[in-house]
């Protein structure tokens, strides 16, 4: 999973993984600002190449199968790296982050077309919303 570093949502990034996706200790987390813009976002181009390092590395060692790319509403790297108008309503939030974690998914399969790539988006209350791809299918 590539999560964000939001310490608000640790025990409901927990919940989904482990009642949601029944995936208790059988999961990896890289956790970046902003999970998605880790991808796409040209501010902090290192950090781009070290999450596919780090894929590249867990793929080897833990021979994953699929990615679950993981951002969260109110998030403050959006805030600073998109802009803080992306707020001004919840549907041009859930826009921005659907358009962006479709931008990552698409640059992982084609980095990793061996990996399947799940886009979810975690609201403060522990709300999920699956861009692509059903949220049981997350699940080995």
């Amino acid at each position: 999973m590539v999560s964000f570093v939001e310490f608000r949502l640790t025990h409901e990034t927990g919940n989904l993984m482990r009642v949601q996706l029944h995936l208790s200790g059988d999961y990896d987390e890289v956790a970046m600002p902003g999970a998605s813009l880790a991808i796409t976002q040209t501010n902090h181009p290192n950090w781009k190449s070290t999450l596919e390092d780090i894929i590249a590395l867990v793929e080897q060692l833990h021979k994953i199968k699929r990615i679950i790319l993981l951002d969260h509403r109110d998030c403050g790297a959006y805030k600073l790296l998109v802009g803080e108008e992306y707020l001004k309503t919840k549907e041009l939030e859930t826009e921005i982050h659907r358009r962006k974690l479709l931008e990552a998914k698409a640059i992982l399969e084609k980095k990793f077309p061996q990996i399947k790539v799940y886009t979810m988006l975690l609201g403060l209350d522990g709300v999920v919303e699956n861009f692509h791809g059903d949220a049981a299918d997350a699940k080995p």
